[in-house]
């Protein structure tokens, strides 16, 4: 209950420093009329609390959730927080074209070095009414700008998602794994805008690849398995004949965990909790684990993170698996001695510049990575979170095949 409202309390600071940093950027800098800037200001104020309640409209009442209204008000909230969101970096970016020329300006006058008057007044006009002509324009064609990117985008989350070929190379792989392939889904994030028919497609794309074992690496559903048991059903018929594994992720924390862990393991799949199996062929076995998520405690102290936990059973010589949500997790996940560790979280940092801030928080964005003797897969997230909106980041299921090295 406190992490939901220390959530509430975020987001409603979040959303208020951005409807105070975009109005000053799209009206007061444009400075319309004055009739036409209240109006302005009332739409502003409107969009961003459709955008509010949008995304924390469950929290708020969550009696409500999978309610067609909630659903309604969810959608729309969410399309125009990707809207918003590009219109965010956009005002950014112009803001900061802004600084640097009034700090080329500054040093030109301090240095006493020539400056072009006519070519300063073409980019910098001094005359208000051009400077006003000019910020109404770039305003006009960032809002512009962002409605057209806002629809590619969401053309792109709903699609299908992309099928990822992977080939690793393992140390001490047995013969009788060679060619063996793993199909693994992450981050679906099952709720008020992804439904059953999302579902249905990553299940029928993943078949298609005719798996020997399938696992889900996190953030299956934001909502309660009441509101959204019909949507994840078709995971039912996933089947790999090495079996499937569920490991959790930070969102599958949010919403009831126990109530999803008897969802899970009634949909097939085996959920790894810092422990691990033993996948056998003819004579020959991989040692798969999972752990919880890195940030796991947060939510439930009694969940913890430990790799070194999960590898317990598995000699040295075996080819050990780690399922874990966060990337961060290798480096626990080295030190316990695991060849390979599959991920997601990222989700690739969805949309262009937002991938970069993803490196902040996590060694790897997306792709095959090492680390020390650990390599480390970050698949970019079947789905999506929060806005439907997916710009040169592809939505993916990844195909890993495991090699022996040689």
């Amino acid at each position: 209950m406190l992490v939901r409202y220390i959530f509430l309390a975020v987001i409603t600071l979040i959303f208020a420093l951005l409807t105070v940093y975009v109005g000053r950027g799209l009206i007061s800098r444009s400075a319309p009329p004055r009739k036409w800037r209240l109006r302005l200001w009332a739409l502003l104020l409107g969009a961003i609390f459709v955008q509010y309640f949008g995304m924390a409209g469950h929290h708020i009442f969550p009696e409500s959730e999978g309610s067609d209204w909630m659903i309604w008000s969810s959608w729309l909230g969410f399309v125009l927080m990707g809207f918003f969101a590009l219109i965010f970096l956009m005002l950014v970016f112009r803001d900061v074209l802004r600084l640097i020329w009034f700090v080329i300006n500054k040093v030109r006058k301090i240095s006493g070095g020539f400056v072009n008057r006519s070519a300063e007044r073409q980019i910098a006009p001094s005359d208000p009414s051009r400077r006003q002509f000019l910020a109404r324009g770039s305003s006009l064609g960032i809002v512009g700008l962002s409605g057209g990117l806002t629809l590619l985008g969401a053309g792109e989350a709903l699609g299908d998602a992309k099928i990822e070929k992977v080939n690793v190379a393992l140390k001490n792989l047995p013969q009788d794994f060679e060619g063996f392939r793993i199909v693994q889904l992450s981050d679906l994030h099952v709720g008020p805008t992804l439904k059953r028919d999302f579902v249905e497609m990553a299940v029928k794309r993943s078949m298609s690849l005719k798996p020997d074992m399938i696992v889900i690496t996190g953030d299956l559903a934001d909502g309660r398995v009441s509101s959204l048991k019909n949507d994840v059903a078709p995971l039912a018929d996933l089947e790999a004949p090495s079996g499937k594994y569920f490991v959790m992720g930070n969102h599958d924390y949010f919403y009831e965990p126990e109530v999803w862990l008897e969802e899970i393991e009634r949909l097939g799949f085996k959920a790894l909790l810092n422990e691990g199996v033993f996948v056998r062929r003819n004579s020959s076995r991989l040692f798969v684990a999972g752990v919880n998520d890195y940030d796991a405690d947060k939510f439930h102290p009694d969940a913890v993170h430990d790799p070194l936990r999960a590898s317990a059973g598995a000699a040295s010589d075996d080819v050990k698996i780690l399922l874990a949500h966060q990337p961060r997790s290798c480096f626990k996940a080295a030190e316990a001695g695991f060849d390979l560790q599959l991920s997601g979280h990222t989700h690739g940092g969805q949309f262009f510049p937002w991938k970069y801030l993803v490196y902040l928080q996590q060694p790897y964005l997306d792709g095959l990575n090492r680390y020390k003797n650990l390599q480390v897969y970050t698949n970019r997230g079947t789905g999506y979170w929060g806005p439907p909106l997916r710009l040169a980041v592809p939505a993916e299921i990844s195909e890993i095949t495991v090699t022996k090295a040689v």
